[in-house]
């Protein structure tokens, strides 16, 4: 009799373990194109709040892309999806709760989180659009962590700054001293984060459209940011880690040759030498 009772109780359990993960499981079956994943403003919740939508490309879905580095560190952190969760490592929390600050949603795709991670199949037919993914973007987010702006240019539009500092370099050398000297720290931990040992940032930047970069709650143009590269590259000759930027930001001007536009084979070919990691 006891035999019996624990194997209905185990039975039970089985099932109800079932029923458990079938309510909270985040994924369904991808019927559609792709998932978009819309973060809602934050207002006065302390967390982030999610939904995943499937979209097909024939509705022409208007979404932005996140381009970030995935980190080592474990997965860590949970988002809250519908009933379920996703985990998520440290630097993609970071972005996606810094994002969620402002009083717009945003419809972001994001492969760590779009991507059911734990389903192979699933995965084996995602990852070859991923060059088309970022091609049908609205716009390229590119994430390098959360590195504030210096407090004196924290109401400064950098767009007009990095104007300013191009003109002051060659005639207000004092006023260029000042200005750089506090920038220069914050854009070299830019420079020097391991987002641009990634080799995928290749496609991810040379086929975007519009491409923003984003440190903790503030946002640039690519083209404002490459002139601050480019600046910062003029003093420091000797330091190439600012040559794979320089390099994406020269490709990306000319993303055309003979009337067509890169293949993914063509910017691997070009990078072929770059220090990338994630081979």
């Amino acid at each position: 009799m006891l035999i019996i009772i624990a194997t209905v109780i185990a039975v039970l359990g089985f099932f109800t373990a079932q029923q458990i993960y079938e309510r909270t499981s985040v994924y369904s079956r991808l019927d559609h194109d792709i998932r978009i994943l819309n973060l809602e403003p934050r207002g006065g919740w302390s967390s982030i709040k999610a939904s995943l939508q499937p979209v097909k490309f024939l509705d022409r879905p208007h979404y932005t892309a996140l381009s970030y580095a995935w980190g080592t560190k474990e997965a860590d952190h949970k988002l809250w999806i519908g009933q379920g969760t996703v985990s998520l490592r440290d630097n993609l929390f970071h972005a996606l709760d810094s994002m969620t600050v402002s009083d717009t949603p945003l419809s972001l795709w994001v492969d760590a989180v779009c991507i059911d991670q734990d389903n192979s199949q699933e995965k084996n037919l995602q990852v070859p659009m991923m060059a088309f993914i970022y091609r049908r973007v609205k716009e390229v987010i590119v994430w390098l962590g959360v590195h504030k702006l210096p407090s004196t240019f924290a109401k400064v539009d950098l767009d007009h700054l990095s104007a300013e500092l191009s003109q002051a370099r060659i005639l207000e050398p004092d006023k260029f001293n000042s200005l750089w000297e506090i920038l220069e720290p914050w854009l070299y931990r830019l420079i020097y984060e391991e987002y641009w040992k990634r080799l995928w940032i290749i496609q991810e930047i040379c086929l975007a459209t519009q491409l923003y970069v984003h440190f903790s709650t503030g946002r640039v143009s690519w083209e404002t940011f490459v002139n601050l590269v480019m600046l910062y590259k003029n003093l420091h000759i000797t330091d190439h880690r600012a040559d794979i930027i320089i390099n994406l930001a020269a490709t990306r001007l000319d993303m055309y040759r003979g009337g067509e536009a890169y293949s993914l084979s063509a910017l691997l070919t070009t990078y072929k030498n770059a220090f990338c990691q994630d081979l």
